[in-house]
């Protein structure tokens, strides 16, 4: 198992290395938030929100509204943080902030990740499948992580130690998962869910969205980039099972 959770760690790195070594321009980084928002969105109204709302099968879930109550306060959390609390909020650069907010919401559902990683293990449930799945979504969390914090201009040094720290949150989740306890109960599951949902929500509406468009120039094109991210959350959720 440690040689997997180390391709894991890769390729979140290899993800993040995309937009940060590929020479680009104003309109190419762009591009790259189209295809980010997209997956921002796909994550989030087809993986995040059905799988936090729903009722578990055997039932030991959470019960309406508790869910949806989550997942508002995960919004507001964010909000709270990105304007009163996370560095950056005073700066004349609106975008500073952003990539902080991605880098909590992608945390949360990473380190749900890990803990659930450790639940299939131990039920005997880890397949193929499943195992090149999460890598498949590894390699896009790190994509999407960097190309929101070279948006707001970060260094490049601080954007690799954090996507460094990143990549190592799905393999401590699944430590903790398998020392801590055989598997994440339903409501657990739920309650990481719910409020990753919540701050995916906002990154991609608040954040990301209105900065796809707030230009004309570009809109056909960018506006395919992020038919084509919403499609693939699609197929890598589809993929997962």
């Amino acid at each position: 198992m440690t040689t997997r959770l180390l391709v894991l760690l890769g390729a979140t790195l290899l993800g993040g290395a995309i937009p940060l070594w590929v020479r680009r321009s104003h309109g190419l980084l762009h591009r790259f938030v189209a295809l980010t928002t997209g997956l921002f969105l796909g994550i989030v109204f087809l993986h995040l929100l059905p799988e936090a709302l729903a009722p578990p099968a055997d039932g030991d879930g959470l019960d309406a509204p508790w869910p949806g109550l989550l997942v508002l306060l995960g919004v507001v959390l964010l909000y709270v943080l990105q304007n009163l609390v996370l560095p950056g909020r005073t700066s004349t650069d609106p975008h500073v902030v952003v990539g902080w907010g991605s880098f909590l919401g992608l945390s949360v559902h990473a380190l749900a990740e890990g803990l659930g990683l450790a639940a299939v293990r131990e039920a005997g449930g880890m397949t193929g499948v499943l195992y090149f799945s999460i890598v498949a979504h590894k390699l896009v969390e790190g994509f999407s992580l960097a190309t929101v914090f070279s948006l707001g201009h970060a260094p490049r040094p601080r954007t690799v130690l954090l996507l460094a720290i990143f990549s190592l949150v799905t393999p401590v989740g699944f430590l903790l998962g398998s020392g801590l306890f055989a598997q994440l109960s339903p409501a657990g599951a739920q309650v990481l869910t719910a409020l990753a949902a919540g701050t995916f929500l906002f990154v991609a509406l608040i954040d990301l969205l209105p900065e796809v468009f707030h230009g004309r120039e570009d809109g056909p094109a960018r506006l395919l980039l992020l038919a084509v991210g919403t499609l693939l959350a699609l197929g890598l959720h589809h993929f997962g099972g």
